[in-house]
């Protein structure tokens, strides 16, 4: 991660450090979020077409 590599050479602070890593996570969350929801979407759709597979 970059902000870990700045930090290291004392170009940022713990707090931006902190901050990147809390970005990347709620990156991460939001991906989860976005397949989970597309998955029951889909399974939805199935359902209501009559396709069990």
């Amino acid at each position: 991660m970059p902000s870990e590599k700045q930090y290291a050479a004392g170009a940022s602070s713990t707090i931006e450090v902190t901050d990147a890593q809390l970005t990347l996570s709620n990156a991460r969350i939001t991906k989860i979020q976005a397949l989970y929801d597309y998955n029951s979407f889909l399974a939805r759709l199935k359902r209501s077409m009559g396709i069990t597979r």
